[in-house]
């Protein structure tokens, strides 16, 4: 066990720990219970009971597991029920202590029902953000366990992209489509590996099974209008399978999706169809189609503003950065739009680029960017106690950068000379 682990416990967690993993050595299907409780809550999941009893039939869940580990496995009676461990930390202690991780979720796999199969889905799509190297070995048994759901094979195939196995994921890819010949994202997904490796014919091929498998999907519509529009064949609303033909199918079959809507205003905007706002199809009007679907979504706004300041309209851009501005959840987010409106204003306001830029600071004072940025703008004012201030936190912030560094020792520097005069 992790010592510099136990030490985040408190005393009586940490007893209970080693008594419960010493009580459980006695009996192997106690210490088997807790690796595979452990293994999915560490992935911030409950083992179903239901699954506990298929892997281990001769445990019982009251009288040995509950009552051995002394309350370090719980069982939850509502929401989501199941057992997990008292909180993650010791369900990482303890999956520490697996030898081989991989045979603890074969086993979980191999043991679950063919209806929940979307469950073993969730945890190698988590395992998969994890990064965890025996994956591709999960996936394998996975696909095999469940024949009938392409997601593994397709979840395989991405990761073995990832990888850089073109061969292998093209295998994969097809295996997933005989698997599932109806599973338009296996279709699509595959259509992005062949984008990618430059195979327009093939790409364009598999794009069509997609529709074809399922015509409802607006995503595959709105990857293929994208994939078109990139090889210049933009069309209009009647050539089928022009860019804009896939667009407008992708709104038929969705319309309240402004994610298809924005990203068609971009690629207008890029054949230099801005319009009005009373110009159908043109990328003014196409965004304000979004703002009127989503008045609140932060990101409709943003491309708005983005396109108006590339055409130097500020106000209008500034109306539209505020905006989205104002809608916004995420401190993070809220920081980066101050800073984009500080960047927009700087040659231009200088009262307002520094106005927006103190607000970037106080909307995420975490950001080392937006800290000496400021501090060197302090520093051009002769503002020097603000300067340093500012200085030091980017710097707590991020010690190692040096282009801050720089700044900071010119503006020790010009603080030198000013004081001698």
């Amino acid at each position: 066990m992790s010592d510099i682990a136990i030490k985040k416990l408190n005393k009586t967690e940490t007893y209970l720990l080693e008594t419960a993993l010493d009580k459980r050595s006695q009996n192997p299907d106690i210490m088997s219970a807790c690796y595979y409780i452990s293994a999915l809550h560490r992935l911030d999941l409950s083992l179903p009971c239901e699954l506990l009893k298929a892997l281990l039939p001769n445990l019982h869940v009251d009288d040995q597991l509950l009552r051995y580990t002394h309350g370090l496995m719980m069982e939850l009676k509502s929401g989501r029920k199941g057992l997990v461990t008292r909180h993650a930390m010791i369900a990482n202690i303890i999956f520490e202590q697996k030898q081989s991780p991989a045979q603890c979720y074969t086993e979980i796999i191999n043991a679950t029902q063919n209806s929940r199969a979307y469950f073993i889905a969730r945890i190698l799509h988590t395992l998969h953000m994890l990064g965890e190297n025996y994956l591709g070995e999960l996936f394998s048994v996975a696909a095999i366990r469940f024949p009938f759901a392409a997601c593994f094979s397709q979840m395989h195939a991405i990761l073995a992209k990832e990888q850089g196995d073109v061969k292998k994921a093209r295998e994969l890819f097809e295996k997933a489509g005989q698997a599932d010949p109806k599973n338009a994202q296996v279709w699509q997904a595959w259509a992005i590996l062949e984008k990618e490796q430059g195979d327009v014919k093939k790409a364009r091929e598999l794009f069509e099974k997609a529709g074809q498998a399922d015509p409802k999907d607006a995503q595959v519509w709105h990857e293929w209008a994208i994939f078109e529009f990139e090889r210049n064949n933009i069309g209009n609303l009647e050539t089928k399978y022009t860019g804009r033909w896939l667009f407008h199918k992708a709104t038929l079959v969705n319309s309240s999706d402004v994610i298809i809507w924005q990203a068609w205003a971009v690629k207008e905007f890029e054949q230099n169809n801005i319009g009005t706002v009373e110009t159908e199809y043109s990328a003014r009007w196409l965004l304000q189609r979004a703002s009127q679907i989503d008045p609140q979504s932060v990101h409709v706004w943003q491309a708005w503003a983005v396109l108006e300041k590339k055409l130097k309209r500020w106000p209008h851009a500034e109306c539209y950065f505020l905006r989205a501005a104002e809608y916004s959840r995420e401190p993070k987010v809220k920081s980066r739009i101050y800073f984009d409106l500080y960047m927009m204003f700087f040659r231009i306001d200088e009262h307002k680029s520094e106005g927006y830029l103190v607000k970037s600071v106080e909307a995420n004072p975490e950001d080392s960017i937006a800290h000496a940025r400021l501090a060197k703008l302090y520093g051009f004012q002769s503002k020097w106690d603000e300067s340093e201030k500012h200085f030091q936190i980017s710097l707590n912030l991020k010690p190692d950068d040096e282009k801050t560094k720089k700044w900071y020792e010119n503006m020790l520097q010009t603080q030198k000379r000013y004081r001698k005069r």
